[in-house]
């Protein structure tokens, strides 16, 4: 599974022009299209559990958050980016991405713009290597709001409880006026600084709060318009049978013989919405 994933992300970053037979041409950063102002940052530690294969791992985001709308993204991208800008006002070459990018850890999500006094949203990720783009709704989300409280990065939160997408939660949100927080949630009267499912299977903690005073903007690139729904159906046949998946595909990996590789079984993955 893990030289399969290798080869996969071979792909990936060939088709980025990070190829080391071209590490002094200039590499080609994607542009951004402006969103907003951030005003204040939260970073949140996200852990998840895959029961299946008793494993579980962690992963860092950051909710960027002007007056009207948000971004979450991943830490590391959102790192890579601020040492690029910072380090390399110019320019720089692929060689040097390869440098500032590697041990930089990042996910395969890619961003969500969320509109807290809206409460909707527009989700960007992929599947392998299409990317894709759904709005969604937290409309939905009818928190019950608890008497308990308890102290999340510093702050004093209070609780909530809901059975959300197939899952129970019970969230911690501060008096901070923001009806936002990690991944889609929201709906809440002030931040949610921390949010875990029954079962201890997704754990979303935030770690730092702080004032802001940069601009954040969306990845400009071409998405695939979808559904939530058949978004999720594309991403748990890919994890759970990534080889048939990818048949077809020409950055689907092979062998010496140019062969596709029998599958080899599922991959690391736990939905974490189950309708």
């Amino acid at each position: 599974m893990r030289l399969i994933l290798l080869l996969a992300l071979g792909s990936l970053v060939s088709l980025q022009g990070v190829s080391q037979r071209r590490g002094d041409e200039p590499f080609q950063l994607r542009e951004k299209l402006p969103l907003g102002h951030s005003m204040m940052e939260c970073i949140y530690e996200y852990k998840v559990y895959d029961p299946l294969r008793d494993e579980s791992r962690e992963y860092f985001y950051i909710l960027e958050m002007d007056k009207d709308l948000s971004r979450y993204s991943n830490y590391g991208t959102y790192m890579l980016d601020s040492i690029i800008a910072t380090d390399y006002p110019d320019g720089l070459t692929n060689r040097e991405y390869d440098i500032v990018a590697k041990g930089i850890k990042r996910r395969t999500l890619d961003e969500m713009v969320k509109y807290p006094s809206e409460s909707t949203m527009e989700v960007y990720d992929n599947v392998f290597m299409d990317y894709y783009v759904y709005a969604d709704s937290v409309k939905d989300m009818n928190w019950r709001l608890m008497p308990e409280t308890k102290v999340v990065c510093g702050n004093v939160c209070h609780r909530a409880e809901i059975t959300y997408r197939g899952r129970n939660w019970t969230a911690w949100y501060c008096d901070i006026p923001r009806s936002d927080g990690p991944w889609k949630f929201g709906n809440l009267p002030g931040l949610i600084l921390s949010v875990e499912d029954d079962k201890g299977e997704h754990v979303f903690k935030a770690v730092a709060i702080r004032k802001s005073d940069r601009d954040f903007g969306r990845r400009d690139r071409w998405n695939i318009k979808t559904t939530r729904e058949k978004y999720n159906k594309s991403l748990k046949e890919y994890k759970e049978n990534p080889i048939d998946f990818m048949k077809g595909s020409p950055y689907a990996p092979k062998d010496a013989n140019g062969n596709i590789p029998k599958p080899v079984g599922r991959m690391f993955y736990n939905a974490i919405e189950l309708d």
